[in-house]
């Protein structure tokens, strides 16, 4: 009988990057669906927009303003969810006060994650998930000691899931337009348009702060789905889609780092329509081209002010 002998040391990847991991407990609905639909979702995003970008040689020298002002717009838009959820604390903090001391509303499914975070950039969405999460729970204790209405306890359930969807979609929609030019100036294109969703929403958001402060009216797509949505799948998908394609291959040739007279020069926007390009449809033909998020979910960006 031959016995097999383990090798005396093990395979070592090359593919070893550094990541932070972080627990995070779920107990309510609410928090454990906003988790389902947009973590994943706007992780991939932050990753894609942080990282991965800057890697890319000349072209990210090219777009190094530009990649600054999509890091600004996107903090923005964080910093405008924080603000709301504080605003929410704080109204549910004085409702708690008269609430007796001797009950506490307990939940029948907890669970614990240990996230997995590519960016420190996605270290804030924990924290208000965090936060989004202890602010639900307040909801519950002040409904269930009869100190608010259960149309409220829904009505405000409701509005921050809205909230961190639509900060979701912002970003997500941002790192696509980022890294599509990123991608095609490396690649070699001949131009390097700018969509004139992406555009709009960039010159909105850095200079003058962030566009429709005010609670999104519309509700989210099937807002009752506890899970992503075959869209919302759709939209990870082409995150990726686009994460691979501007990843380093292993053994890859680094570019040089170019020097330029003028360290100051800094892309402009081009006017003419962006060309289609259908990488995610060479991926898997029964999804739509990652140039565009699915038709619906793009619809009801826009009916929600997230487009520009």
């Amino acid at each position: 009988m031959t016995t097999l002998v383990p090798p005396l040391n093990p395979t070592v990847s090359t593919h070893t990057r550094a990541v932070m991991r972080s627990p995070l407990t779920l107990s309510t609905h609410i928090g454990v669906k906003t988790y389902n639909r947009t973590f994943k979702r706007l992780e991939a995003a932050l990753f894609l927009a942080d990282v991965l970008v800057l890697l890319r040689g000349r072209a990210s020298h090219d777009y190094a303003a530009e990649i600054t002002q999509v890091h600004s717009a996107m903090d923005q838009e964080l910093t405008r969810l924080s603000a709301l959820v504080t605003a929410e604390q704080q109204w549910i903090t004085k409702a708690l006060k008269a609430a007796p001391r001797d009950a506490e509303v307990q939940y029948t499914d907890p669970v614990t994650l240990n996230l997995t975070l590519r960016t420190p950039r996605a270290r804030p969405y924990v924290t208000l998930l965090t936060r989004l999460e202890q602010t639900l729970c307040s909801v519950d204790q002040a409904w269930y000691h009869g100190l608010i209405p259960t149309a409220e306890q829904l009505k405000r359930g409701n509005l921050l899931f809205r909230h961190f969807y639509r900060a979701c979609g912002v970003i997500e929609r941002l790192a696509w337009g980022l890294g599509r030019r990123v991608r095609d100036a490396q690649d070699g294109a001949a131009t390097v348009n700018a969509s004139p969703d992406y555009h709009a929403m960039l010159l909105k958001r850095t200079g003058s702060g962030p566009a429709h402060a005010d609670a999104p009216d519309a509700p989210a797509p099937d807002e009752a789905a506890d899970a992503m949505t075959a869209e919302e799948s759709a939209s990870l998908e082409a995150t990726e889609a686009l994460v691979a394609s501007l990843t380093p291959v292993v053994g890859e040739a680094q570019e040089t780092e170019p020097t330029f007279d003028d360290p100051t020069n800094t892309p402009t926007f081009a006017s003419t329509p962006e060309p289609t390009v259908t990488l995610l449809e060479t991926i898997n033909p029964g999804l739509r081209s990652l140039e565009e998020p699915p038709s619906r979910v793009r619809e009801l960006f826009r009916a929600q002010g997230a487009s520009v």
